[in-house]
This record gives C-alpha cells, structure tokens and sequence, in this order.
C-alpha cells in the first residue's frame, strides 16, 4: 500500500479531500468524519487530497471499515465508493494533463464528474499521473513509411546527351 505522507495537511488539503469525497463520492457533511468512507480513509492515513490521488486502485481494495472490536471481521470500503474514488483521481489528472498543470479541485462539479464519469472514464485502464506524458509512438506513420518502396518505373530516366 502507498505510504501515505505523516505530516499534518494544510487546512486546504483537507478540504480538498472533503470537497472530492462529498462531490464525487457522495458523502454527506453531516456526520462527515465518522462516515464509513471517510473513517476508514482517515485510519489508513488519508488525511488530505494529496494522498488521495497517490493511491493506486489496489492500494484503496485493502483499506477496511473499522469495527469496534478488532477480532471482528472488518468490512471493505463499499466498491461503488472505491470505483467513483478511483473515478475521480482520474478526473483530476485527465483534467490536469489537459490543462498542462494541476488543477483546482475546489472548482469540481458534480455535473463535471458525472459527465467525465459517463463519457471518458475508461475503467480498464490504469489511472496516468498527469506530469507524465504518455509515450509517442507514431506507428501508423512507421508502417506506412516501411511498406512504401519507391519504384524506379515511377521516375524518368534521364541520360546524357552526349
């Protein structure tokens, strides 16, 4: 599991994370902190955005609702709240990449997301860090250049006139 960063976040970090979680997720502000999404996020380590959106898919698969008992069996994150987690990490660095830097997460939507969630999301792929540029490959370009032979028919002789 990503180690989550031990220093305490900035107020605004967390805010973040609440404004996602309450947006995307649909947590509600009230009872906020003792939701069975956020309680088991903040037990793990997830205190601010910035741990939100370094953790992989199954990095959230492995984090339990806690019980009051420990030897009791601890419950999953429910998954339509690790998908549409998953979902709105995506958002940010898609957002991000299209952007050519981070944006503000404050500014989302539940219309933006929704909207991203249903039309570009892609669930089989793996969530891209928008820093990182996807490789270049420019194989349509390569295979035409390699199937494409000038022909010596195609071109008129020239000779000297001598």
């Amino acid at each position: 599991m990503a180690t989550p960063s031990t220093r305490s976040k900035s107020p605004s970090d967390k805010a973040k994370l609440k404004h996602v979680l309450t947006v995307c997720v649909g947590v509600p502000n009230i009872g906020y902190d003792a939701s069975d999404v956020v309680l088991p996020l903040t037990q793990a380590g997830i205190i601010g955005f910035t741990d939100l959106i370094s953790l992989s898919d199954d990095d959230l698969s492995t984090i339990t609702i806690p019980t009051n008992d420990p030897k009791d069996y601890q419950l999953p994150l429910p998954v339509i709240a690790r998908r549409k987690i998953m979902i709105a990490v995506a958002f940010f660095h898609s957002a991000s990449r299209t952007h050519k830097g981070p944006v503000n997460i404050m500014q989302l939507t539940k219309v933006m997301f929704d909207t991203y969630r249903t039309s570009e999301y892609d669930a089989t792929e793996p969530v891209k860090p928008w820093n990182i540029s996807p490789p270049v490959t420019n194989s349509d370009l390569t295979a035409w250049s390699k199937n494409i032979r000038p022909q010596a028919n195609d071109y008129k002789e020239f000779k000297d006139e001598a």
